[in-house]
């Protein structure tokens, strides 16, 4: 293990033990969305993913804003939070189109009214400055092709991939639809799965709107502490050319946040 001012690299068996740590803990923050099959009334298919993210004491869904744009006028999308299937279309999102991101707060009768109950959720909180990285960053999401659910035979194709990266690029080189990204090189061709055995890169359809989570240590307390997360960006795309993973800032969410909480105070402060 090596260990510089602003991070710690370590060797890359324990890089990928990490990485499926991750995927399992904080998978259950991550909501698949899907719409129905205009094939079989009896199907659904993947259309993206959220999360659910804490801040200030408030639960929120965020997505990516192209998610809920691009569905056709009318069309009902479905999220599964928590082991419930919900209809998300009545939500009054709060976006913004410079970040493609789209956020909704889940206040406590909505999740009453829902049977939501018992979730988790991601903290969304500025970097600590004695927060050290270990250079790891997993995108988890839905792949849209491995989740379709057919309720016609009882089918439940659900299913979590975790996707790690190695290097932050803060300058992305690949024409975006937004502003400001961050990104996260990804090289399909040379992908290996935990064991380091080489695999296919597979397709980013369906993971929009998922979160890269960052591994960072506190090095004041690495013996009783251990490893922690960070929210590190909103997954928007993949760019070939440039092979960069696109992503919303974690700043532009946290403005998002910030603005919808102080509405909210402002609005108590004046009852």
């Amino acid at each position: 293990m090596k260990q510089n001012c602003d991070s710690i690299e370590i060797d890359p068996s324990s890089a990928f033990q990490i990485v499926d740590d991750i995927t399992k803990s904080w998978g259950r923050t991550v909501v698949p969305f899907y719409v129905a099959d205009n094939k079989s009334k009896h199907r659904l298919l993947g259309c993206g993913s959220g999360f659910l993210a804490a801040y200030k004491n408030r639960l929120y869904l965020v997505t990516a804003l192209h998610v809920i744009n691009d569905l056709p006028s009318g069309e009902a999308l479905i999220a599964n939070i928590g082991g419930k299937g919900v209809l998300i279309n009545g939500l009054p999102f709060k976006i913004s189109r410079d970040a493609d991101i789209a956020v909704a707060l889940l206040h406590d009768f909505w999740l009453t009214t829902n049977k939501v109950h018992g979730v988790h959720a991601l903290p969304i909180k500025l970097k600590a400055d004695q927060d050290q990285s270990l250079n790891i960053y997993i995108l988890i999401g839905y792949p849209g092709a491995k989740n379709i659910i057919n309720g016609n035979i009882g089918s439940r194709d659900r299913n979590l991939m975790g996707y790690s990266f190695f290097e932050k690029i803060e300058n992305v080189k690949a024409k975006t639809h937004i502003k400001n990204p961050i990104g996260f090189r990804f090289d399909k061709k040379s992908a290996t799965d935990s064991n380091g055995n080489r695999v296919d890169g597979g397709r980013f359809n369906g993971n929009s709107g998922g979160p890269v989570i960052e591994s960072v240590i506190d090095p004041r307390n690495f013996f009783s502490a251990g490893l922690s997360i960070r929210f590190s960006g909103v997954f928007l795309g993949w760019d070939k050319s440039s092979k960069e993973i696109i992503c919303a800032r974690p700043e532009n969410l946290i403005k998002l946040l910030e603005e919808i909480d102080h509405s909210i105070n402002f609005g108590a402060s004046k009852t």
